[in-house]
């Protein structure tokens, strides 16, 4: 499965509310991927091949 990389900010920012990186993480892991890692700027998901919509930040943030 296919693990990428996301700018954490650009993800918060395009959600337009503040949001917590413990409750991001929850949210995320609600929706099917795998929260690999979150450190201060990045967030690491591995995602399962049959949602190619979130494998861009933008989808992602559509999906949350």
């Amino acid at each position: 499965m296919p693990t990428l990389t996301y700018p954490k900010e650009d993800l918060k920012n395009l959600l337009k509310k503040k949001i917590s990186d413990e409750k991001l993480v929850e949210i995320i892991q609600l929706i099917k991927p795998n929260v690999e890692d979150i450190s201060e700027d990045e967030i690491d998901i591995e995602h399962y091949p049959d949602r190619p919509d979130m494998f861009s930040v933008e989808g992602l943030a559509r999906a949350i």
